[in-house]
């Protein structure tokens, strides 16, 4: 017997055991269809993707996109902190509780978390305006200037996304994958169905219009996320009346704030490192080549936004070698689809870019080939990350990713000062890269799992539960 990472005791017996979960067979319901449902929820944020990929360059000019994706970086790192790393432990936390039957546990553990990011939402706006005053007023650059005029939207719109993070990873962990995936993709899609109109009229767009757009759609996300997760849970409240602390829950949660941080200023300094070194065209430029970049990570997050829940729940009940079978195979197909996506994109992406966007975009799809080489390499790496979180290693993953966002931060400056925005995109890529190796590795180490892809026939991975070699 032992304690696990959250308090609650658990069995862990020495002898061979099926560890497959009850009633589930190796091809496992619950994977294909929460696998199902994860994937179009991510196609449709990929449509949505490229529909305001296609109306932002179109509708404002280059200067303004470049402010935008500015705009955006802040925003995002505001609602990183006020998220407080409770995106990562809270699910974790909760899959736990649901486990052992702790329905009142569980209860708690949602309440307090929903209640910790309101309060750190409005401490982390409040503490964004004054930053960005004091920094952005001083100076009377067209970027500085454009930045204060939009500021109050950043600061309702910081709690208002930190708090439908943090709403949208309890409906995952609670088993609600139909609501984890549609949530997040309306803001989106009610922002690019705006644009859409505003092209189709002939509406003349400004960045404040952009934002207000965007903050409405956030509040009905909201809205709806809140009466839906209300009803999903008012029955646990009956089942008990085991609380869980706000200490408890924060004492779980800081490693993984910092870690979440630091791995959100290794993929968002990089254009504040653009635009400090050159200019808003250039934001535009490396700001485009990113964001199609990032589409090749949709099958791992696909992945991760479906095992997530099945890491803790196996390795709580010890099933090890179903959850070896799971990590296996959808490290497999996410890189396989991955490596496809990104072969089409090679051959195709630089006529498209010019035929879309027009030849003042075009240094995008340098920049997006090379990320893109380090994103199907990440993916080969599995779900390490999530493995060493969820399993009990925050801190090592907290200081390992701190010691590489030092590193690429200052290989990054350095490289733009001599090379130019394909300098840092070769760095970023580089780096993550060797922060994939790492966590392949510790993941193996400390758990004995393998999280990367195997180069084995796919028809043998969906017929087998037992380990990969």
């Amino acid at each position: 017997m032992r304690r696990s990472k959250f308090g609650s005791t658990m069995l862990v017996s020495n002898r061979p055991q099926d560890d497959r979960p009850e009633g589930m067979s190796p091809r496992g319901p619950r994977v294909a269809r929460s696998g199902a449902v994860a994937f179009s929820g991510r196609i449709l944020q990929l449509l949505v993707l490229v529909l305001t990929g296609l109306l932002v360059p179109i509708c404002l000019t280059p200067t303004d996109v470049g402010i935008i994706f500015l705009v955006q970086a802040l925003l995002a790192a505001g609602a990183i902190i006020a998220q407080m790393g409770l995106t990562i432990t809270v699910p974790a936390m909760i899959t736990e509780a649901l486990a052992r039957g702790e329905y009142a546990r569980a209860w708690s553990i949602a309440i307090r978390a929903l209640l910790i990011c309101v309060v750190a939402g409005v401490i982390v706006s409040a503490v964004v305006g004054i930053l960005t005053l004091a920094v952005a007023y001083p100076f009377g650059s067209e970027i500085a200037l454009a930045i204060r005029s939009v500021l109050p939207f950043v600061l309702l719109l910081v709690p208002l996304v930190a708090f439908l993070a943090v709403i949208v990873e309890l409906h995952r962990s609670m088993g609600a994958i139909e609501d984890a995936s549609i949530l997040p993709v309306i803001p989106g899609l009610l922002l690019g169905l705006f644009m859409l109109a505003a092209l189709i009229f002939s509406l003349r767009l400004s960045l404040a219009d952009f934002l207000l757009v965007q903050l409405l759609s956030v509040v009905c996300t909201v809205a709806a996320a809140i009466a839906r997760l209300g009803r999903r849970v008012n029955a646990w409240r009956l089942a008990g009346s085991d609380n869980a602390g706000v200490g408890a829950i924060l004492g779980h949660s800081w490693p993984n704030l910092i870690t979440t941080l630091s791995l959100f200023l290794i993929s968002t300094l990089d254009i504040w490192i653009v635009g400090v070194f050159g200019g808003a065209v250039d934001v535009a430029q490396y700001g485009l080549g990113l964001r199609i970049a990032s589409l090749f990570l949709i099958p791992l997050a696909t992945v991760n936004a479906t095992i997530v829940p099945l890491i803790v729940s196996n390795w709580t009940r010890g099933h090890r070698r179903y959850l070896q079978w799971v990590l296996t195979l959808t490290a497999t197909g996410a890189t396989a689809l991955t490596a496809v996506g990104y072969i089409g994109f090679a051959a195709i992406g630089s006529p498209a870019i010019d035929a879309i966007w027009g030849p003042t975009y075009q240094p995008a799809f340098t920049v997006a080939l090379m990320l893109g080489v380090s994103q199907v390499i990440h993916t080969a790496g599995g779900s390490a990350g999530y493995i060493l979180l969820l399993l009990g290693q925050q801190r090592l993953v907290m200081s390992t990713t701190i010691a590489l966002g030092i590193l690429t931060v200052a290989l990054a400056v350095a490289a733009m000062i001599n090379w130019g925005p394909l300098g840092v995109a070769l760095t970023y890529g580089s780096v993550n890269i060797f922060q994939t190796a790492i966590f392949v590795y510790l993941s193996r180490r400390h758990y004995g799992l393998k999280t990367q892809a195997a180069a084995a026939n796919p028809l043998r991975l969906l017929r087998t539960n037992r380990p990969i070699v």
